[in-house]
């Protein structure tokens, strides 16, 4: 993220924390129901809720993530391809998302795959590697992603493969599951509206710290 780039008016300040100075990593905007507060470049910082370093970005109270293990029958296919088929998924729930559901590697054809350069990290399961069909254009390009060291909501996840399955053929106990749209959809499909099927559920960081901001 580009922390130099505002949607509105108004001031970079510096942040000095006892010696240290980081230079332009505090915007006051020029908005007179903002006045007394500037945001901070998340990135420059460790934020902590807690004793527990925050990653990615501060916790949505309002968002939550749970993990279920399942025997249902969960078919993921790219193009008539069976990439993974198991009845030992864990599904993962969280907030406004569809229903992740993350195979163990048994039952997963790592034959076909192979790691990308490719990561991301989630704020509330930690840092991500990405997988490619082999061999593929983009339809396969960084399709299923795993979780090597999870944080702790995620922890029954470590290292099960999960298919987006945005760009992927799902069936869940027999049954052909429409692709969602995200914002993870291959762009043709962003044009339609994603909305949550009855089988998906909807279930800041503080800092003590003397610190001074300038202009």
């Amino acid at each position: 993220m580009n922390f130099s780039l505002h949607t509105c008016p108004g001031q970079s300040l510096d942040v000095h924390v006892g010696q240290h100075v980081l230079a332009a990593t505090a915007f006051r905007p020029d908005d007179p129901d903002l006045a007394g507060y500037v945001s901070l470049d998340f990135d420059a910082f460790t934020w902590l809720e807690e004793d527990e370093e925050a990653v990615g970005h501060p916790h949505d109270p309002f968002k939550r993530t749970d993990t279920l293990q399942s025997s249902r029958h969960v078919v993921v296919a790219l193009s008539g391809m069976v990439l993974a088929d198991t009845t030992r998924a864990v599904a993962l729930l969280e907030t406004g998302l569809p229903t992740r559901w993350y195979i163990p590697r048994d039952d997963v054809r790592m034959d076909l795959l192979e790691l990308s350069s490719h990561w991301t990290t989630c704020a509330y399961k930690g840092h991500a590697s990405y997988y490619s069909v082999e061999g593929s254009q983009a339809a396969g390009r960084d399709i299923a992603w795993t979780y090597p060291e999870p944080l702790h909501d995620a922890e029954r996840v470590r290292d099960l493969v999960c298919f987006f399955s945005e760009r992927t053929d799902l069936s869940v106990d027999g049954e052909h599951l429409d692709r969602p749209v995200t914002p993870w959809s291959p762009p043709d499909d962003k044009a339609g509206t994603y909305t949550l099927r009855a089988t998906d559920r909807s279930l800041t960081s503080a800092i003590s710290n003397s610190i001074t901001i300038t202009a």
